[in-house]
């Protein structure tokens, strides 16, 4: 026990642990899910949404993921380009 909490504070103390996400996206406010066609095409981390990663690449249509990503409720996309924007989109720097 003595030594997961001497882990931890040595963690929270050298600033190099990131759970940090280029962009965060909330599907509920997402209308039309292609508008997220860029964040799919141009990031290479989905987070916990890797699993679905070649499933979104490969789609001609996000809209037809609508169920999911409704279920899902947020996502996190990282190391993509600055500038994305869109409905329900928002940058997390």
């Amino acid at each position: 026990m003595k030594r997961t909490l001497l882990l931890l504070i040595a963690m929270s103390l050298t600033g190099k642990v990131s759970f940090a996400a280029d962009y965060i996206v909330d599907f509920t406010r997402i209308q039309d899910f292609e508008s997220m066609r860029s964040l799919v095409e141009n990031c290479d981390d989905f987070g916990a949404m890797e699993l679905y990663k070649d499933k979104m690449k490969s789609s001609e249509n996000l809209d037809d993921m609508r169920g999911l990503f409704v279920e899902i409720g947020f996502g996190m996309f990282n190391e993509c380009p600055d500038g994305i924007t869109g409905p329900g989109i928002s940058p997390a720097k």
